[in-house]
């Protein structure tokens, strides 16, 4: 488990349920699945403190390319229907960018 992921969950847990709850707590497993032959990937997961970040992943450039996927959720990040709304958002974006630009 990378060291700063745990040390920020247990940071967590501690402010939430007191400082003696860190000796009771130690890493057990995390998995690298893009390594994994027939995987290839995983759901994303956000550094420590750097949650805030997804909405600029969701942010278009320039009016012309949008972006979906999981990690572009603020909320329902790592789940399949988070995939599934940010693909509807994106074409959402994207056909209201097509609107504007055919209005000129």
């Amino acid at each position: 488990m990378p060291v700063a992921a745990f040390a920020y969950a247990v940071d967590q847990l501690a402010a939430l349920f007191g400082a003696d709850v860190r000796r009771r707590l130690r890493p057990l497993v995390a998995s690298n699945w893009s390594r994994m032959e027939y995987v290839g990937g995983a759901y994303s997961y956000a550094l420590p403190g750097r949650a805030g970040a997804r909405g600029e992943l969701a942010r278009p450039f320039d009016q012309r390319l949008f972006f979906a996927g999981e990690a572009t959720q603020r909320h329902d990040f790592s789940t399949a229907h988070g995939a599934y709304q940010s693909g509807t958002r994106a074409a959402e974006e994207a056909t209201a960018a097509l609107t504007r630009s055919q209005a000129r």
